[in-house]
């Protein structure tokens, strides 16, 4: 190989990296900072205790859209009531962004009772609080190997 296509090649070499170089800025300085809006967010709202047909408009009105990833029951909430949200309240994100959230059902689930026969009155009322069974009135009445 002599040194003019050495030379040549050098050149032809340096053009090319110039090229992708340039390319690569203007994408990443260019192109990319206006289709993802950079800089520019949406404070998410503080969504929980409120009851899910309430929540809708205002996320609307804030470029935001919801779905419902889970859905639980507990006593400590009325039915339809957000319990959970992600991202976090008050969090940055931008607009479109969707947020997820967990739901207080309408109604409990089925559970099947356990076995409380022969147990403690005390036994049977942790047995239903961890099930968050209320209990409206306990009848004690002898088991069959009880007099």
């Amino acid at each position: 190989m002599n040194s003019s296509t050495l030379k040549g090649l050098l050149i032809h070499l340096a053009i090319i990296i110039s090229i992708i170089t340039l390319v690569i800025t203007i994408y990443f300085y260019g192109f990319l900072p206006s289709t993802t809006n950079h800089g520019e967010t949406i404070t998410v709202p503080d969504l929980i205790d409120k009851n899910i047909g309430d929540m809708e408009s205002e996320l609307i009105e804030r470029g935001l859209t919801f779905e419902v990833s889970d859905s639980v029951y507990t006593s400590k909430y009325p039915p339809l009531t957000i319990i959970n949200q992600f991202p976090r309240p008050f969090s940055k994100v931008k607009e479109g962004r969707k947020i997820f959230l967990t739901v207080n059902r309408k109604a409990p689930p089925m559970v099947k009772l356990p076995e409380i026969t022969d147990k403690s009155i005390r036994h049977i009322r942790a047995i239903f609080e961890n099930l968050d069974i209320k209990i409206n009135k306990l009848i004690p009445r002898p088991g069959p190997n009880q007099g």
